[in-house]
């Protein structure tokens, strides 16, 4: 590639050559077609079966007895084949995956989790592209440039962070941090984009269907949503090439903006988004209504139902910002909220404390079984003492620490870590009940 740059063009077509690292099974063992445990990257776009896996190494490994061990290695790791999926989903898991270690340690697994993240965008995408209908990208971006947009907290806050993501993102491409940049870009989008604004933003991109007029914000949530999401194709491109030009090419965009998206100039971050003010405020949002999922999720009442729940702050101006928000908090928990000073004891609820400056009270009283969730919550506490006393046996193993790789043992760590804050979760949730 050099000499034909300096034949044909008449100049160095790069300067820079990036290694990367070694890629290895999961096990870290280098992949060999004898052993069995290659895996092809056709296969992983394309999908392959186990039975034609087995056909491979029946026609490429002339001898038999590494043929049977790797049919018998392929048959322990591709029980159910290699499923397909896609160009994207690998090179976004080969990018996130290369750290600045010496080896890769690929596996189906792996490249299926970051499939599932390749569909979370594209998920996300139609739901935008099916409420942006009326949608003006030229004039939204005239009111965003003359100060004019009416935008909600909400707004402001994943604008802002989507500025800090691409400056984040572009510092790590610049440095070769390529796990950096892919995992800072699936946070964003996974738990930001898709997990908080797009959630936030429904009640007003819904039209009604009795007449009604739609929520006077949609037209600025609906540019809100669409220049974040082109900025994030952007940001992804590189490593998702072919998922965020489909979906770049159907999403409105200004006119100034050149027909591929390949070609378009990659996002640093615009200083003129930055809203600290923002970001503070909906972090305390977040907080709260995190705080009432945690109950949700520990007493198991339905996500589905609108619960009412007692939210006690101290600080007059901490009251007073939860109180501005107050509709954010209600549909992001799916809760009826009374914001008070303080309180007392509240008979068969229980209490989730947000940091060092506020409290939520759920009432269980008619939500739950209290007998039957004593029982439930008696036996999660076994579960939790199980799974410790094993994670424990493994990791006070010399002979165990000394084989298992670092990563393998990294991660038991964290579950131990896991289980324990679980258990302790759990003992509380039992004791209030009590």
């Amino acid at each position: 590639m050099m000499m034909m740059g300096l034949k044909f063009m008449g100049k160095v077509p790069f300067r820079t050559v990036y290694l990367t690292s070694i890629v290895t099974d999961e096990n870290g063992d280098k992949m060999s077609k004898t052993k069995g445990n290659t895996i092809d990257p056709l296969d992983v776009v394309h999908g392959a079966t186990l039975e034609e896996l087995l056909e491979r190494a029946e026609t490429e490994i002339a001898d038999e007895k590494n043929r049977k061990a790797a049919q018998a290695n392929i048959r322990k790791l591709f029980a159910k084949g290699v499923p397909a999926m896609g160009a994207d989903a690998l090179r976004f898991a080969l990018a996130a995956l290369n750290t600045s270690g010496r080896y890769i340690r690929l596996s189906v697994e792996r490249v299926e989790g970051y499939r599932n993240f390749i569909n979370k965008l594209w998920n996300a995408s139609r739901f935008a592209l099916m409420n942006l209908d009326g949608h003006e990208a030229d004039a939204f971006e005239a009111s965003m440039n003359n100060g004019s947009a009416q935008l909600g907290l909400a707004d402001r806050w994943i604008l802002s962070r989507a500025q800090r993501v691409a400056a984040d993102v572009d510092a790590a491409l610049e440095s070769f941090r390529f796990s950096d940049a892919a995992n800072a870009l699936y946070q964003f989008v996974w738990h930001e984009l898709c997990d908080w604004y797009i959630e936030l933003a429904k009640p007003h991109l819904h039209l009604p269907n009795d007449g009604s007029p739609a929520s006077p914000r949609r037209r600025y949530v609906q540019g809100t949503l669409a220049l974040v999401l082109e900025q994030t194709l952007r940001m992804l491109h590189p490593m998702a090439p072919f998922v965020t030009e489909e979906i770049w090419q159907k999403l409105p965009k200004p006119g100034h903006l050149p027909a591929s998206l390949m070609v378009t100039i990659y996002p640093k971050g615009d200083a003129r988004f930055v809203d600290e003010t923002a970001e503070q405020e909906m972090a305390a949002v977040q907080q709260v209504a995190v705080a009432v999922r945690m109950l949700r999720s520990t007493y198991n009442v339905p996500p589905s139902w609108s619960v009412p729940v007692e939210v006690r702050v101290a600080d007059d101006t901490q009251r007073g910002l939860i109180d501005r928000h107050r509709a954010l908090v209600e549909n992001a928990a799916r809760v009826t909220m009374s914001l008070v000073a303080s309180g007392g004891v509240v008979a068969q609820s229980a209490k989730q404390v947000v940091g060092a400056w506020a409290e939520v009270v759920m009432p269980l009283a008619g939500l739950i079984d209290i007998e039957a969730e004593k029982a439930r919550l008696t036996k999660e506490i076994a579960k939790a003492e199980k799974e410790i006393g094993n994670l424990e046996k493994r990791l006070s193993n010399p002979q165990f620490l000394e084989r298992a790789p670092e990563d393998v043992v990294a991660e038991l760590r964290g579950r131990l870590d896991d289980e324990g804050t679980r258990k302790g979760r759990l003992i509380d949730a039992l004791g209030q009940l009590g």
